[in-house]
């Protein structure tokens, strides 16, 4: 009888527990609020798409080969991860810390296969379709916003940490604002009877250019973006226009250009604004 012929992965991943870890925990927390997340696989990379029912946050992230130790992708193909596949993969990546770790899809596409020191770990690859936006929404937002300024992430995390020490009920609204000389970043609580604020004329790199800026969103969205960026990077890019999103970015990359992989991982989050009220 001729040999069987033995059967070529799919997809081959070779890195560590943790960088693999810090990638899903990156989109893991909004696949909670919002569904399946869509990974597409390409030969120089990874795509990951999530998105929320009401469009109030948007994460895309381009995850290039040469973030890993080794990755292989014999074809192009897509796949929805859900929230519940996500934890477990997390908490397997939790367990091989920074050991090695190899996931595989074989080319019958019906498994993750890890190994991690002498244990091997089988699960079921999803089959569902992600939730997408229809058309491709974080270029248009890149186009009509411009930089705000690069800024230290642990800057950044102090002024939300001093934001989330008032422990009312009323939620904390962030507005991002530039009039005349003032540039500030402020945090305000309870009809404006407490705020926080960061002077952004000495935070920022790179300054945003025109004379007017206002931008309104909750303080928590933001908050929870950077707790699952910050081991992903120092510093972060701001971009924003008034009656726009604000856009958070590893890198001032223009999104439309994201499958030429350029860096080992960006990320394009964008946070719908807030409606003042009346």
């Amino acid at each position: 009888m001729p040999p069987k012929k033995q059967s070529k992965d799919v997809l081959n991943i070779v890195t560590t527990g943790e960088k693999l870890g810090n990638l899903i925990k990156l989109v893991k927390r909004y696949s909670d609020a919002m569904g399946d997340s869509s990974w597409r696989f390409y030969k120089k990379g990874i795509q990951i798409h999530s998105i929320d029912a009401a469009f109030v946050c948007m994460l895309e992230v381009a995850v290039g080969k040469g973030y890993f130790t080794k990755y292989t992708a014999a074809k192009e193909f897509k796949i929805a991860i859900g929230e519940y596949d996500l934890e477990t993969l997390r908490e397997i990546c939790a367990l091989a810390g920074d050991e090695e770790l190899t996931l595989r899809i074989p080319d019958n596409m019906n498994n993750f296969l890890m190994k991690y020191g002498n244990v091997n770990r089988k699960m079921k690859v999803p089959t569902e379709e992600a939730q997408e936006a229809k058309g491709d929404t974080i270029t248009n937002v890149y186009k009509g916003t411009k930089i705000i300024g690069n800024i230290n992430m642990e800057e950044l995390r102090l002024f939300l940490k001093a934001s989330a020490t008032w422990k009312g009920d009323s939620e904390r609204i962030c507005i991002v604002e530039k009039k005349d000389s003032a540039f500030e970043m402020k945090t305000v609580i309870d009809d404006k009877m407490d705020e926080v604020i960061l002077d952004l004329n000495k935070s920022l790199k790179n300054k945003f250019k025109d004379k007017t800026l206002k931008i309104m969103l909750l303080s928590k969205n933001l908050n929870t973006a950077l707790k699952q960026m910050k081991p992903l990077t120092e510093e972060l890019v701001l971009r924003g226009n008034t009656d726009y999103p604000m856009m958070i970015m590893a890198k001032n990359a223009d999104p439309k250009d994201r499958l030429d992989f350029k860096e080992d991982i960006n990320w394009w989050f964008m946070i719908a604004p807030r409606i003042e009220s009346e």
